[in-house]
């Protein structure tokens, strides 16, 4: 059974069997123990900021019978889920959605159940000198990010998803070199070995990054704290869920853009299972 027609059928139960007002106690199911079902991890997130729009909880959280992985709670105002397809804590009263996303909480209504995909760009570059780096973080004014528009949402299967794709459209070094050296002078690190930065691209080539673009392209150490490596492994993160159509390639570009450090495995805030 898919998680729709789960939904569906809780809800048409609970209003058939007039247990779905505010407040009614309910007997608890699906609980390991007697005790009362409470939200936990990001069902409680989603209730915080929803508050009496998602009701309290009636059930303990359960797996979705259909084998989706997805997890399900009932509560007296409608139903909140874990979208396994989207990392996305959700409530929905039926036709009303709510769901904890990287871009924080969205609403939205009609028959879908997944938060819709927001198109993200970033600004434009704003100076090409007097640029500061703080924390493994660029100049915003620097380098703000830029975005391939050969790349988008609905390609991403044929594109930065193929193996091997990155090797297709990154710049050669004589492009690069002579920029690095650029953008070395503009961060204020002119006279350093250049080994010991990576010309890196904010938004990685493999996330749909502009490959030459120089508001994309700046000077991170190879070592110290917030490093170039570390870097990677949180772009290899990304484009792992990217392609596993875990979170949507807008988000993935504006999370590593904005701030990469601070990406947090979504997982995390996903509940218990």
């Amino acid at each position: 059974m898919a998680i729709r027609s789960v939904l569906l059928l809780s809800l048409l139960l609970g209003l058939l069997s007039g247990t779905a007002a505010e407040g009614t106690a309910q007997p608890a199911s699906h609980c390991l123990t007697d005790g009362a079902p409470t939200f936990e991890f990001g069902f409680a997130a989603l209730k915080f900021d929803l508050g009496a729009t998602m009701g309290e909880p009636m059930s303990c959280e359960y797996a979705d019978p259909g084998g989706t992985g997805d997890t399900l709670q009932d509560t007296t105002a409608g139903l909140a889920f874990w979208r396994r397809a989207t990392n996305t804590p959700t409530f929905t009263d039926g036709w009303n959605h709510w769901g904890l996303t990287s871009r924080g909480l969205v609403a939205w209504a009609g028959t879908s159940i997944d938060p819709p995909v927001l198109n993200w760009s970033p600004p434009p570059r704003g100076k090409t000198s007097g640029c500061t780096s703080l924390d493994g973080l660029p100049d915003g004014d620097c380098t703000p990010g830029a975005i391939d528009s050969a790349v988008t949402q609905d390609n991403v299967q044929q594109t930065i998803c193929v193996p091997g794709y990155t090797s297709t459209v990154r710049p050669p070094t004589s492009y690069t070199t002579p920029l690095k050296r650029q953008l070395m002078d503009a961060y204020g690190y002119g006279g350093l070995p250049l080994a010991n930065y990576e010309l890196d691209h904010l938004i990685s080539l493999e996330l749909g990054g502009a490959p030459r673009d120089p508001a994309n392209l700046w000077p991170l150490a190879r070592s110290g704290p917030a490093n170039a490596i570390q870097k990677d492994a949180i772009e290899n993160f990304l484009h792992r869920q990217v392609c596993d159509g875990t979170i949507s390639l807008a988000d993935a570009q504006q999370q590593v853009a904005t701030d990469w450090r601070s990406v947090i495995r979504s997982a995390d805030h996903a509940p218990v299972q």
